[in-house]
């Protein structure tokens, strides 16, 4: 089974260092159709930096996925893990929870984040 995890349609693929209002919106899929998050009791996405080590991680709030059978949601990069990013490259992954288990998306490598400086920032 093919786990996917990509960007929505018309959302950024990156954000400026500091930025905490702008919605980032994921895909998943298995086997190239949506994931149907109906039944998903919660969903993680973990920030790893360019060594696979993990910077922090966001929960999702499932009561704002509008339409779970299309398998998409939102996400604001908020809280502790903002303020532990620099400028570079970062790595994704969605960790899934329903009553089979996690599950963790995408199967082969990361979907990539790109933070970019802001004025005043390092």
């Amino acid at each position: 089974m093919a786990k996917g995890f990509d960007w929505s349609e018309d959302s950024p693929t990156q954000l400026k260092l500091g930025d905490t209002t702008t919605k980032l919106g994921f895909q998943l899929t298995l086997d190239g159709n949506n994931f149907d998050l109906t039944n998903v009791t919660g969903i993680t996405v973990k920030v790893g930096d360019s060594s696979h080590k993990e910077v922090g991680e966001l929960a999702v709030d499932l009561t704002k996925i509008e339409t779970p059978e299309a398998g998409q949601f939102q996400l604001l990069f908020t809280g502790d893990v903002v303020k532990k990013l620099t400028t570079g490259e970062y790595d994704l992954e969605a960790w899934i929870i329903d009553a089979n288990g996690t599950s963790i998306f995408p199967s082969d490598g990361f979907l990539q984040l790109s933070i970019n400086p802001s004025i005043g920032s390092d």
